[in-house]
């Protein structure tokens, strides 16, 4: 038994040595294999003696272009300081100059970040967008972009594309998400049609600030459209389309952790946010926050519009705030059309909200069709409403006692019945049921005595 455990050790100490050493020889061959393709380029705009294949800063080349025309998939293309406003390329089959045109999947990534790097496109005097502008930057498949400013850059209009890519992604546009933008800037560029600052991609830690799209036959994205965006922000991008959707932020996009601001014609259109913070954007329209989203655990804050919901309008909430935001007309939190969306969400908090006409927390309306509606875990905390736009207000208190009276209602103790007019239902934790069938212009008591009243359902008899 001694010899036999020995042998069994012995063979065990003789598989681990071999395991080992076969690791170590994969792990060498690997690094010789990546080490055989990969290379450095340098890109310097004062280069003074630019030599392919561009080794050394001695012999760096003076435009980005040429460095990725010079490199392979693999390459890195390390730039320094500078504004590379010189050089680039039309994507094959287009007619739109790129400023830097990555047509492989090669790693571009500036020196010292984007405050000291910057790709400048070109925008036509006057109309901006033009058979003469410049765009920023074109990233296909595979292509990384790291810790550049992109700026002024613009498209054709849609009248002189010859491609689809020609009239999206005045700062930026991606062949598709595979295409990876990190650490960047994208700031006051412009587009015809999609996503001014960016168009497609996944974008990482970047800023998208101050884009626009300003011709009328546009439709959305003035920070980015069908892109990925995490741990960034849209602000102060502007949308002035007239043809097409409200999306002065973000449209049809993925954001986490992502903060939408100051965005003038609506925040985020036909997107889907997580973990974001969607504060301080107008509309004219509708929805000055969100318009046709999905948002989980987002804040909702301060969004203005003077049309219908003011945080949000026809989205999806999974618990959410939706703080001080404004409305002209209906939902001053949020206007939701059952039709579209089919139901409003759950687990969300509405504070402080304002309507000008109905409902200064939650308008919701079914195309005039009456139903039974059920909101669940729903708190409303201090939101009002006038129908006059504000010229004159009103309390909605007749019926109920006119002291000594103390109500508490649980968030889903209040119901409404679907009719015309239409029917409203609370149950308190004192036992008492009150209903008003004006709409709310008066309450009657209904019953009292109850145990604590945790639910109000109205069925129809």
């Amino acid at each position: 038994m001694k010899y036999s455990s020995i042998f069994r050790a012995h063979r065990r100490c003789q598989l681990h040595v071999n395991h080992t050493v076969r690791l170590l020889i994969t792990t060498c061959a690997v690094a010789l294999a990546c080490s055989a393709h990969a290379a450095v380029l340098y890109v310097d705009a004062n280069a003074n003696n630019p030599v392919p294949p561009y080794a050394d800063w001695s012999s760096a080349a003076a435009t980005i272009q040429d460095a990725v025309d010079a490199s392979s998939a693999g390459d890195l293309i390390s730039v320094t300081n500078g504004v590379y406003q010189f050089g680039g390329r039309p994507l094959d089959g287009s007619v739109l100059t790129n400023r830097v045109l990555i047509d492989k999947a090669v790693t571009v990534q500036s020196v010292n970040g984007p405050e000291q790097t910057s790709i400048e496109g070109y925008q036509v005097p006057g109309t901006v967008n033009g058979v003469t502008a410049a765009r920023g930057a074109y990233l296909a498949d595979g292509a990384k972009l790291i810790g550049f400013t992109v700026e002024n850059g613009a498209t054709l209009l849609e009248t002189n594309a010859i491609m689809i890519d020609d009239d999206h992604g005045g700062g930026v546009r991606c062949q598709s998400t595979n295409a990876m933008i990190s650490n960047c800037i994208i700031i006051s560029n412009s587009c015809a049609l999609f996503g001014a600052g960016v168009y497609s991609g996944t974008l990482s830690g970047c800023r998208v600030d101050f884009n626009a799209i300003k011709t009328a036959e546009s439709f959305g994205g003035g920070a980015a459209a069908f892109a990925v965006l995490a741990d960034s922000t849209i602000n102060s991008n502007y949308f002035s389309g007239v043809g097409g959707e409200d999306a002065a932020g973000a449209y049809g996009c993925t954001l986490s952790n992502c903060v939408i601001s100051g965005n003038l014609r609506s925040g985020v259109t036909k997107s889907f946010l997580d973990n974001c913070i969607v504060a301080n954007n107008t509309n004219s329209n509708r929805g000055g926050g969100a318009v046709n989203s999905t948002l989980r655990h987002c804040l909702v804050y301060g969004n203005r519009t003077a049309g219908t919901g003011g945080g949000a309008c026809d989205s999806v909430l999974y618990s959410c705030t939706l703080s001080n935001n404004w409305a002209g007309n209906n939902g001053g939190g949020v206007y939701d059309d059952i039709l579209l969306t089919n139901a409003p969400g759950m687990d969300n908090l509405l504070i402080g909200n304002v309507s000008g006409g109905y409902g200064g927390g939650l308008y919701m309306t079914a195309g005039g069709m009456g139903s039974n509606w059920t909101v669940v875990n729903w708190s409303f905390v201090t939101n009002s409403a006038t129908r006059d736009g504000g010229a004159s207000w009103e309390r909605q208190d007749r019926g109920f006692p006119a002291e000594q009276a103390w109500f508490t209602v649980k968030r889903q103790a209040m119901c409404g019945d679907g009719r015309d007019p239409f029917g409203l239902y609370l149950g308190t934790t004192g036992g008492e049921v009150w209903a008003s069938d004006d709409e709310g212009e008066s309450f009657r008591q209904i019953a009292a005595h109850l145990p604590e009243i945790y639910s109000v359902v109205a069925a129809p008899l």
